[in-house]
């Protein structure tokens, strides 16, 4: 292994890096949709995690076994990352690992052990094939690192496209190609392994869905069902009349049967509406509709049953509106998206209400939310930027000025009431804007937030019917003399009032903390309550909180074992300075990457391109960065860096106000043109570093690699609790101090 390897050998391995480097992105992605389609997003944030921690895993175990960097063996280990990922996902959902359980059962948190060696262990191999080649190349690390990302970049796009084309089943195998031909070599028998490998790859993806089975037996004969990059959608018998549909073992809504033609004539009212929102329809005399989260469709019926001639069906799944379009679907819905007045929108609802301000008469959202892992992948912990503060007053703005916005949900509607307050502050009486209507019953609050001061026949008599008739045990909670519920209280007082009362967290959800989902309390935390069957957020239990500080715990102890491992022999190695400096841009670099992954999917719209698109734009910029990073001032990238974060968390609000109503090609063109120039900078100083720290580069990619699960997770854990202004705070406290860092070894080295 030597760094004056001729020309044509540093290209070959420039391109082999590039292969496994797209190969483990594209794995990253194609997890976290099967992961969260069937745990949640438990097991999908864990997955990047532990993808990063196998990385500098790998590259650490060149210093201790040096034999594993030999030519031959380089290519094997390609090979070996791509037959163990091809064999990951099938085993860990075999596994059926349960996370609620998992805090109450030594053999849960063994079976968990074992799904995360098996999702190490390609990533540990890749690291292995990475470093090795850095180290060969030592002197080119520039050259090497920006194929490394540009490769990665690319692996991102294609696991998209994959899942898209394939079905994300056949995806799980064909993503493990490119680890295959980097696995190609001048050795006869490696040849040999490559093609056999290929070979099976292609087989495996042909017999894929067979192979990723789901971790139970279907409750309900399956009728539909499609996996794409955006979500798993199942279509199952629901009686006679209805079919329900699944999205990510999560989601859940019914499909009604319409007997007869919507273009032909009004069919039989369909049953179990439950809240039928056809008679406020008609009360309020609500011309355009808008639905948020159109779904099966059931709001979209009630307003056509109500009267409405323009209904505005948004959805931002578009795989489930191409079912109910066409096919045996849409003929079993009556074609009702194709009937007059309707509109079907495949887009974010948020950035849609920006577009249409003073538009709608009525915007109707009912439970429109999942707790999979959406358009940030491992790192969405279920945001959902439906809810915020600054999503209410988008709404807001997009009513009419008699307009109604009606929300209807199960658990978060304390945290809205919240949000609500926040929302119309700077209104005379903001109290007066909107009621809350309790259904005991059914378990479910209601929302109802108007343009203009809420009209005495709305609240006392419209939708005081509506809520009955759904439910008898029906009661207004606010505006109320006397409060007697905390919901109540909430809305005449504020949240800061009630909450030492309060079981779960009641502060408003903002667009830089938008975990709405996340509703546990430390000071609620209960080790009787977890044993419980339903040991969730809702109950005050802080179990996805749990995770990440689990994570983060585990992370940071590897992380520091790494940082202050001895050199196996007696040379100096990689001193204190260097390990420090490749720790601090490792954590610098993923702060930024998940902030940016998370706000631009605010900013684009919650769609499954803006978790690839946001790693195309920074890994490739960053590929430039490295590239070129022989150039420029020695301090230019941190500067720069801290610089652009500060201005970033300055202005990326009013951004989103300013350029939200915009189509969505103009918000990714503006959006990309942000990204790079940081992006290109924060590539730099790996690379920079190269010259300083010779052939333990290997190491210093191994303590960068780790680094980065720290600091994936230490973003999430800050973003939960502070939000993600913090996190690129602690970014910008983490680029600086790498600069003083590189000053040092720069000194050191003179």
């Amino acid at each position: 292994m030597h760094d004056d390897a001729p020309a044509t050998s540093l290209r070959r391995d420039q391109l082999a890096i590039g292969l496994v480097a797209a190969m483990l992105v594209a794995l990253e992605v194609v997890w976290t949709r099967i992961f969260s389609a069937e745990f949640f997003y438990s097991f999908a944030f864990l997955t990047v995690s532990l993808a990063v921690l196998g990385l500098g895993l790998g590259a650490l175990s060149l210093r201790f076994w040096p034999a594993l960097a030999t030519s031959s063996r380089i290519g094997f280990a390609a090979l070996i990352a791509a037959g163990t990922a091809a064999l990951a996902p099938a085993l860990v959902l075999r596994l059926d690992i349960d996370f609620v359980a998992l805090w109450r059962s030594w053999g849960d948190i063994a079976l968990l052990l074992l799904g995360v060696g098996a999702l190490v262990l390609p990533y540990l191999a890749g690291g292995v094939f990475i470093a090795a080649l850095l180290r060969r190349h030592r002197v080119q690390t520039g050259r090497l690192y920006a194929a490394d990302l540009v490769g990665a970049a690319m692996g991102g796009v294609g696991a998209v496209a994959a899942m898209n084309g394939f079905g994300v089943p056949a995806a799980a195998a064909l993503v493990c190609l490119p680890g295959a031909l980097a696995g190609w070599g001048r050795d006869r028998y490696q040849q040999v392994a490559a093609l056999g490998l290929a070979a099976a790859l292609a087989a495996l993806a042909v017999l894929a869905g067979a192979v990723l089975v789901p971790r139970g037996p279907e409750k309900a004969p399956i009728v539909a069902e499609h996996w794409d990059a955006l979500g798993r959608i199942k279509i199952y018998v629901h009686g006679a009349q209805a079919r329900g549909i699944n999205i990510d073992g999560a989601a859940n809504m019914l499909l009604h049967r319409v007997r007869g033609d919507w273009r032909e004539g009004m069919p039989v009212q369909p049953p179990d509406f439950r809240l039928d929102l056809g008679p406020l329809v008609a009360a309020l005399a609500a011309e355009r509709v808008m639905v948020v989260g159109a779904g099966g469709g059931a709001e979209v019926m009630q307003a056509k049953l109500g009267g409405a001639t323009r209904i505005d069906a948004v959805e931002v799944n578009a795989a489930l509106n191409e079912m109910l379009l066409a096919g045996d679907q849409a003929a079993f819905f009556g074609h009702l998206y194709r009937s007059a007045g309707v509109l079907v929108q495949s887009e974010d609802a948020r950035a849609y209400a920006r577009r249409h301000p003073g538009t709608f008469d009525l915007i109707l959202s009912r439970s429109a939310n999942t707790f999979a892992a959406l358009s940030s992948g491992a790192f969405a912990l279920a945001e959902n930027y439906l809810f915020t503060v600054e999503a209410l007053r988008d709404f807001h703005r997009a009513l009419t000025p008699d307009g109604i916005l009606l929300i209807e949900h199960q658990v978060y509607v304390p945290r809205l009431v919240s949000a609500a307050r926040e929302a119309l502050q700077g209104l005379d009486r903001p109290e007066l804007y909107f009621a809350v209507y309790d259904l005991p019953t059914m378990h479910r609050q209601v929302l109802i937030i108007g343009r203009q001061p809420l009209a005495k026949t709305v609240i006392d008599e419209i939708l005081p019917a509506i809520c009955t008739a759904a439910d008898p045990a029906s009661r207004i909670l606010h505006p109320v003399g006397r409060p007697t519920q905390l919901i109540s209280r909430i809305a005449a007082d504020g949240w800061r009032a009630h909450w030492t009362e309060a079981p779960t967290d009641i502060s408003p959800p903002t667009d830089d903390r938008p975990f709405v989902a996340q509703m546990g309390r430390w000071d609620r935390l209960d080790r009787g309550q977890q044993r419980q069957a339903l040991a969730f957020e809702f109950a005050g239990f802080p179990l996805a909180r749990l995770l990440v500080l689990a994570v983060l715990v585990v992370s940071v102890c590897v992380g520091v074992g790494v940082v202050s491992l001895p050199q196996r022999s007696g040379r100096a190695g990689l001193t204190g300075i260097a390990r420090l400096y490749f720790a601090a841009i490792g954590i610098g670099y993923m702060l930024i990457e998940v902030v940016l992954i998370q706000q631009f999917s605010l900013f684009w719209g919650s769609t499954a391109y803006t978790f690839p698109l946001v790693l195309l734009v920074l890994l490739v910029s960053s590929g430039a960065g490295s590239f070129y990073s022989h150039r420029g001032g020695m301090r230019l990238p941190f500067l720069f860096i801290a610089a652009w974060t500060v201005a970033h968390l300055l202005l990326f609000p009013y951004l989103v106000a300013l350029c939200g109503g915009l189509s969505w090609g103009a918000r990714v063109a503006i959006g990309c043109l942000l990204i790079a120039p940081p992006g290109f900078f924060m590539g730099m100083p790996f690379a920079r570093a190269a010259p300083f720290v010779g052939e333990w580069i290997d190491w210093g990619f191994a303590v960068n690699g780790v680094a980065s699960v720290v600091g994936a997770a230490l973003a999430v854990f800050v973003a939960l609790h502070l939000g993600f202004g913090a996190a690129l705070a602690g970014a910008v406290c983490a680029y600086l101090g790498a600069m003083g860092l590189f000053d040092r070894m720069r000194a050191g080295r003179a």
